[in-house]
C-alpha cells in the first residue's frame, strides 16, 4: 500500500519489531497492550477456550467480564461508531487542553485493517485501500498535532497485535488431527 504517513514515521522515529504474547493471537495480546499485563495475568488465554473454575466457554467478542475485568478500549470505541478521523480530532482536541488537565497517556485504538484483513485477506485490494485510507487518517493528525506547541515534547507509538498472512487453502493444517 502506499503509506507516506506510516513511511515517515518509521523513517524518523524509532522502529521495533512486535514480540507478541503467547499464544501469539488477537485477543490475549489486544489485552495485554491495553492493561500491561500477560495473558496468565489478565484470564485471556486465547480466543476460544473452556475456564474449568467457571464451567463456562470464553469466545472472541465475549464481552462477559468473569473473563477479564473491564471492558477494553476498543470495544467502547467501535460501539459508538466513531469514525477514523473523529476519534484523530477528539485526540487534538485532548492535547490542546490546558497542561494541568491534558491527558499524559491517550491511547487510540482503530479496528482496521484488522477486520477487512481476517474477511478479505491481508493483500487484498480491499484491505490495501484500508490501509491508505488509515495513513490519510494519520496524515490528518499529524498535519494538526504539528500545529500545536507541545508538538516536540509528544511520543507517538504505533503499533500491531498482530501479522497477517493470505490463507491458501492447500497448504492448511489443522492442528488438532496432530
Amino acid at each position: 500500500a502506499h503509506t507516506p504517513t506510516l513511511d515517515s514515521l518509521a523513517n524518523v522515529g524509532v522502529r521495533s519489531t512486535f514480540r507478541p504474547c503467547y499464544p501469539s493471537v488477537t485477543f490475549p495480546n489486544h489485552y495485554s497492550m491495553a492493561t500491561g499485563l500477560h495473558p496468565d495475568h489478565h484470564g485471556l488465554v486465547n480466543n476460544f477456550f473452556y475456564d474449568a473454575e467457571l464451567d463456562s466457554s470464553y469466545r472472541m467478542g465475549n464481552l462477559d467480564p468473569q473473563f477479564y475485568g473491564g471492558e477494553p478500549i476498543w470495544n467502547t470505541a467501535e460501539r459508538q461508531g466513531v469514525p477514523f478521523s473523529d476519534r484523530a480530532d477528539s485526540v487534538i482536541s485532548w492535547l490542546k487542553l490546558p497542561e494541568d488537565v491534558r491527558p499524559h497517556l491517550i491511547m487510540w485504538y482503530m479496528e482496521e485493517p484488522d477486520a477487512i484483513g481476517h474477511s478479505a485477506t491481508p493483500d487484498s485490494s480491499a484491505t490495501l485501500d484500508v490501509v491508505e485510507n488509515l495513513d490519510k487518517v494519520l496524515n490528518h493528525f499529524f498535519t494538526e498535532a504539528r500545529q500545536l506547541d507541545i508538538f516536540d515534547k509528544i511520543d507517538f507509538i504505533v503499533l500491531s497485535d498482530h501479522g497477517m498472512a493470505t490463507y491458501y487453502p492447500e497448504k492448511y493444517v489443522n492442528l488438532n488431527d496432530y
